[in-house]
């Protein structure tokens, strides 16, 4: 505000305090003077005047100092309670990366006696070792979650950007997953543009998105169905959207999709659980990067994921 208009208005309050003061003073001389006089030790008007002035700024000057001391004590509460929540947060995540070490650790011995590194083992030995295995995976699975969750709430995650090829990151997120879509009998289809602009983004960090939102796909759309993944310009912005002839997502689970340990509630997911967390650090990850991300998705017919990310100069 200009210093004119904070005088404009001081001068404006001074004069309604002082027309309050003598409406006060002859409220009172005419209604019952000797209660004043008693009041305030003199029967003279400019006494009586002062006295109530002083009582007013007196008043005033309380209501101020209280003001402030209490956003004092708000500002010092809110602290604490910040600190309380980054020390939860800091002991919550040493302890989940101290779980990984032991979980990688019986991970690899699994997997050594199940190749049977470590001597012959029976049929009922084999089906025990590939549950503990399916087991342990999505327990690391989780602890790397959380993780990544943790350092990109926290802003403790780097974000490298330089001009990308949207084109190859596409195709190495798309072979990480074939596998899984040529189990599944799924066809797997991308349509890619050679011309499309490069984008401005962390490789690693856009292939994990898009790695986790193909994964999804498969997880969700049932054998002999199809997936396509496509890019396309939107302004200064590339969008690539993935879409399926999966289950789709109703309109209960909408705003539910991208929340903490949340997952859609379908026959499937019953079979292939998750961590819950992956659509959750997608969602981090590419607005880190300046876009957005979002879903179209009709029950029975299928889901279409889309994410935007903003284009190399």
């Amino acid at each position: 505000m200009k210093a004119k208009y904070k005088i404009i208005i001081i001068f404006s309050l001074s004069g309604v305090l002082l027309w309050v003061i003598d409406a006060l003073v002859d409220y009172l001389a005419f209604s019952d003077k000797s209660f004043l006089t008693e009041l305030v030790g003199s029967s003279h008007e400019w006494y009586m005047r002062a006295i109530i002035l002083c009582v007013f700024i007196a008043s005033g000057v309380m209501v101020a100092i209280n003001h402030d001391q209490r956003k004092k004590w708000e500002v010092a509460i809110k602290k604490s309670e910040d600190e309380i929540q980054k020390l939860k947060h800091d002991f919550a995540s040493m302890i989940v990366h101290d779980l990984r070490g032991p979980m990688t650790a019986i991970k690899g011995f699994t997997e050594l006696m199940a190749t049977r590194h470590l001597g012959q083992i029976t049929d009922k030995q084999t089906l025990a070792l590939a549950t503990m295995q399916k087991s342990v995976d999505m327990q690391l699975s989780l602890i790397n979650d959380y993780l990544d969750l943790s350092k990109l709430e926290s802003g403790r995650i780097d974000i490298y950007l330089k001009p990308l090829d949207l084109n190859q990151v596409i195709t190495s997120a798309v072979r990480l997953v074939e596998v899984l879509a040529e189990l599944e009998n799924i066809k797997l289809t991308v349509e890619m543009d050679l011309t499309l602009p490069f984008v401005l983004g962390d490789e690693a960090k856009l292939e994990q998105v898009l790695v986790n939102l193909l994964t999804n796909a498969i997880k969700f759309t049932d054998e002999d169905g199809s997936i396509t993944v496509s890019a396309a310009t939107e302004g200064d912005m590339m969008q690539v959207s993935i879409s399926d002839t999966g289950i789709g997502i109703s309109d209960d689970d909408m705003p539910l999709l991208f929340d903490k340990y949340r997952q859609v509630k379908t026959g499937k997911t019953s079979e292939k659980k998750g961590t819950g967390l992956g659509l959750v650090i997608a969602k981090l990850i590419v607005e880190a990067h300046g876009g957005k991300i979002w879903v179209n998705s009709e029950v029975g017919k299928g889901s279409t994921f889309n994410i935007t990310v903003p284009m190399a100069e």
